[in-house]
């Protein structure tokens, strides 16, 4: 076997072990060398920007058709098809993350970010029901994860280890009610719409998913919408001044409790409004209306009583 046919065997051979250090492959095996490390053939060690690459000899690299001669270099695969150090392609992308919830979580489970605990997010089920719930909704796990325990959550990507039997390839998926599930309908209001991705193959343990988390949004986070206070029967109107939309009340409904014949109301609705008066009786009463401004009327009567206004 050719020194060129020896890495390669070493680079098949390696699948994903990451070796650190004076580690070289010698006569078809992995060995401690009792040279320095720098004289060997080829061997993985980390460079400065903390990637894992092989060091290749001058003319090691020269067999494996790399110019530059001796030095570091990025094992070349279908990640790097140019040898440049910059992942070209990835079917997915994977986040370590920890499982504090109390319990196991299952492969399969859509979950959402809930805190950190040393230099790993914590995560928990997500769930449609609540906002809490559902808008830091981050992925789906790949491989159970037990409590206390490290683990992988796919963010991006396909993943290919679900139970997507029920479904058929090329539905699309929401996050369910019931915590970490998913359902192929979208939840109905109040509860929130979250956009998991689609199913690429049916099956109960291989089914296959392209994830892309999409989070509905409540009216009030769009940025050109200011929601204050919100309350029944509350309209959406613009406004020119901050160039924002704003809730406001569509009607009022005064109650006057001392008897008078003149009623002051303030009823902040932004217009001049119809205004209907009754009596503690029910009975309809007609006054005279003073518009002082857009959220002020005076309403005068001939006699005195106490009622109700009611102003849309």
């Amino acid at each position: 076997m050719n020194r060129l046919e020896n890495i390669q065997t070493f680079v098949r051979t390696l699948g994903n072990q990451f070796i650190k250090g004076e580690k070289h492959f010698e006569d078809d095996v992995f060995v401690s060398p009792n040279v320095s490390a720098s004289v060997a053939d080829v061997y993985l060690t980390v460079d400065e920007n903390g990637r894992v690459v092989s060091r290749l000899t001058s003319d090691v690299a020269a067999d494996l058709g790399i110019s530059g001669g001796a030095g570091n270099f990025m094992l070349r695969a279908t990640y790097d098809t140019d040898n440049d150090g910059v992942v070209d392609k990835a079917e997915r992308i994977d986040i370590a993350v920890r499982n504090n919830s109390g319990s196991l979580i299952p492969n399969g489970s859509v979950i959402y970010l809930n805190g950190s605990t040393g230099n790993r997010p914590t995560i928990a089920l997500a769930s449609a029901t609540s906002e809490g719930t559902s808008s830091k909704t981050f992925g789906i796990v790949n491989g159970n994860i037990a409590h206390e325990s490290d683990g992988y959550v796919t963010v991006l990507g396909t993943i290919h280890t679900l139970d997507t039997s029920e479904v058929v390839a090329g539905t699309n998926m929401w996050l369910n009610t019931v915590a970490g599930q998913m359902i192929s309908v979208p939840p109905q209001t109040p509860n929130h719409a979250v956009f998991l991705g689609v199913v690429t193959r049916s099956h109960p343990t291989a089914g296959s998913m392209v994830i892309n988390i999409q989070n509905g949004f409540e009216l009030g986070e769009l940025h050109d919408v200011s929601i204050t206070d919100p309350s029944n029967r509350d309209s959406i109107r613009y406004d020119s001044s901050t160039s924002t939309w704003k809730n406001r009340a569509v009607e009022y409904t005064h109650t006057q409790s001392v008897a008078s014949n003149t009623w002051t109301i303030n009823h902040n609705l932004g217009k001049y409004p119809s205004v209907m008066v009754v009596d503690s009786a029910g009975s309809v009463v007609i006054g005279d209306i003073s518009y002082v401004t857009i959220n002020q009327i005076i309403v005068y009567f001939s006699g005195t009583f106490s009622g109700k206004a009611y102003l849309n």
